[in-house]
């Protein structure tokens, strides 16, 4: 007996739908790793030049205002607001903290100046320049602020010292904001 065109049946074979699935399943595991670790060097990117920003922005509405603004970071260990940033006119109330995306953290600073609630920060007064806690300049400051990603957040593990963090080659990792005074220089290390 023939069949004609109309009873024909159309669509795939079993193992026509196992070797397409065993190929992207193939492809996922190639590149599934890979994407992880972009999205994650993607994030610490992002992070470390919103905390650039902040520092420039908060640099700026200083000379803008003719006032002292200070950034002020709670690092990984504080006792309030872990992971967290803020810039503030210091004459005003503070803000709201600022939290960085989970995975990410600050994990130290080179910040000579230290807030009454022990957290670092950098003050800039209404020229641009970085000050003291008197407000008065005080030449040559150099601060780090390192975050770096954490592979499992809850499991923190070692912490790289900031000027180290500085001083260290760029990676996926680790990144950090400087803010050196001899020219008012702000850069970051990526």
């Amino acid at each position: 007996m023939q069949r004609t065109l109309s009873q024909r049946r159309w669509g795939f074979s079993t193992i026509e739908v196992v070797v397409t699935v065993i190929i992207v399943a193939i492809l996922a595991a190639i590149a599934g790793p890979n994407l992880f670790g972009f999205l994650q060097k993607q994030r610490l990117a992002d992070t470390n030049n919103k905390v650039f920003e902040a520092l420039r922005d908060g640099r700026s509405r200083g000379i803008r205002a003719g006032r002292t603004v200070r950034a002020e970071f709670a690092l990984w260990n504080a006792a309030a607001n872990p992971n967290s940033y803020r810039v503030y006119d210091i004459t005003q109330a503070p803000p709201v903290w600022e939290t960085l995306p989970f995975g990410i953290e600050f994990a130290s600073s080179t910040c000579a100046l230290v807030t009454a609630t022990g957290n670092p920060a950098i003050q800039f007064d209404f020229r641009g320049n970085v000050t003291d806690a008197t407000g008065l300049s005080s030449q040559p400051v150099n601060c780090t602020i390192c975050t770096r990603w954490l592979p499992d957040p809850t499991t923190p593990g070692v912490r790289p010292d900031a000027a180290a963090c500085a001083a260290s080659t760029p990676n996926d990792t680790i990144k950090a904001v400087v803010q050196s005074t001899l020219l008012g220089k702000m850069r970051k290390v990526e």
